[in-house]
């Protein structure tokens, strides 16, 4: 069949900064209102089903739509089929790599 533009796209891993999470002082603690990402050339997947996806978003808007469903991280399109769209993973990230769909 043809080639899948899938594996020819462009993409950006973006992961918040922090991950880790200091322990609570109370029943509840409100997760920061922004936080700031690390941003990588290339794909990264949750250990989970994504939580959220073909979002479609600025930069900007990807990251605070992240802070909202407080994803570990997320990939952004930026060329072929699923460009301008983000897909918020779930789980706990993997490492980031080189995109090929096989």
């Amino acid at each position: 069949g043809p080639v899948s533009a899938y594996a020819d796209d462009t993409r950006n891993c973006f992961i918040p900064a922090g991950q880790e999470q200091s322990p609570s002082s109370g029943p509840t603690v409100e997760p920061p209102k922004t936080r700031s990402y690390s941003k990588e050339s290339g794909q990264c997947e949750g250990n989970a089903s994504d939580v959220e996806r073909d979002f479609v978003g600025s930069e900007e808007e990807c990251k605070a739509r992240c802070d909202k469903l407080d994803c570990p991280g997320f990939v952004r399109v930026l060329s072929g089929d699923y460009a301008g769209k983000c897909f918020f993973r779930g789980g706990t990230l993997g490492p980031v790599s080189a995109y090929a769909y096989d």
